[in-house]
């Protein structure tokens, strides 16, 4: 399901729209508390409702979902899956994911809350901001080498395309601390594509390409994003 958002489905689907119905009556009960002690996963949570939302599916369950995202915000801005265990700082991987679902909750008209939806997703997006999308804050060193490469499809991990992407698409203009994200673009490039990294691990229910080749998504990705950003990298790229 989560593939088949990201490669782009009719919003209209059908059988789209039910199967994330389904997800959400499923995976989402007791208001969010899987067991006495455990609250649903933060991530797959979010993924619910980016679904769910994208096929303008009506379900109570969307909004008590957003009460739970609005509530697990951290002081410095993002989320964090591993919050029940007390972590003090938030993830990439959730920020990422979480602001995602919310661009869909708004994209589709979804009001219940907007405004403190409104408010929060500037301080998550600071957040990645913050970290020039995989550094350090304090150290200024990658975080995770795999924050570097973007296989796709991508499954639930971040990566810093995923990230640009969704600052693209949320029309943000240039901010400096893209530049070594842009950087590392640029250096992928061989003869107009974008290579294909190892895949992560688990369940590939269809291979889309030949990882020897250059991918074709990672190219459409990457680009999309230098043509956003680098404009002129873009066009030499595209012409060369």
């Amino acid at each position: 399901m989560y593939d088949l958002y990201w490669l782009g489905i009719s919003q209209d689907n059908k059988e789209y729209k039910k199967n994330a119905n389904y997800l959400l009556n499923t995976l989402w009960f007791n208001k969010g508390w899987v067991r006495d002690k455990q609250m649903q996963d933060l991530c797959m949570s979010s993924m619910f409702i980016q679904m769910a939302c994208y096929g303008h599916v009506e379900n109570l369950k969307i909004y008590e979902i957003v009460d739970y995202l609005l509530e697990q915000q951290y002081k410095d801005g993002g989320w964090n899956c591993s919050w029940q265990l007390v972590h003090k700082h938030s993830s990439l991987h959730t920020t990422l994911t979480t602001l995602e679902a919310f661009k869909e909750y708004l994209d589709n008209d979804y009001t219940y809350r907007k405004n403190e939806i409104l408010e929060a997703i500037p301080k998550g997006e600071e957040f990645i901001l913050r970290k020039e999308f995989f550094k350090s804050e304090i150290t200024k060193e990658v975080i995770n080498q795999q924050f570097t490469r973007f296989p796709f499809p991508f499954s639930w991990h971040y990566d810093i395309v995923r990230a640009m992407n969704y600052f693209r698409k949320t029309n943000r203009p240039y901010d400096i601390r893209m530049e070594s994200v842009l950087q590392k673009l640029i250096k992928t490039n061989k003869n107009g594509y974008f290579r294909s990294y190892s895949r992560f691990q688990g369940l590939i229910h269809f291979s889309m390409e030949d990882e020897k080749l250059g991918s074709r998504w990672n190219t459409l990705r990457a680009l999309s994003v230098l043509k956003e950003y680098m404009r002129a990298e873009f066009l030499n790229i595209i012409h060369s």
